[in-house]
């Protein structure tokens, strides 16, 4: 994954994460992330969906 462009001293943006990247970022201190890609779109190393871990929704804390 590409380093996040920061926005502001509160806001980064960037590629899509994988699994492995998660741990990275919350490494950095980040403890939200806001996926805007689609549900059933192809080719999404984390799809918007529930598992035990994470809540329904398209944003994650």
């Amino acid at each position: 994954m590409k380093p996040p462009i920061k926005i502001d001293d509160k806001v980064m943006a960037g590629a899509q994460p994988g699994e492995d990247d998660l741990a990275v970022l919350a490494k950095q201190g980040i403890t939200t992330i806001i996926n805007l890609r689609r549900t059933g779109e192809s080719n999404q190393p984390i799809a918007p969906a529930a598992t035990p871990s994470r809540p329904t929704a398209d944003a994650w804390r």
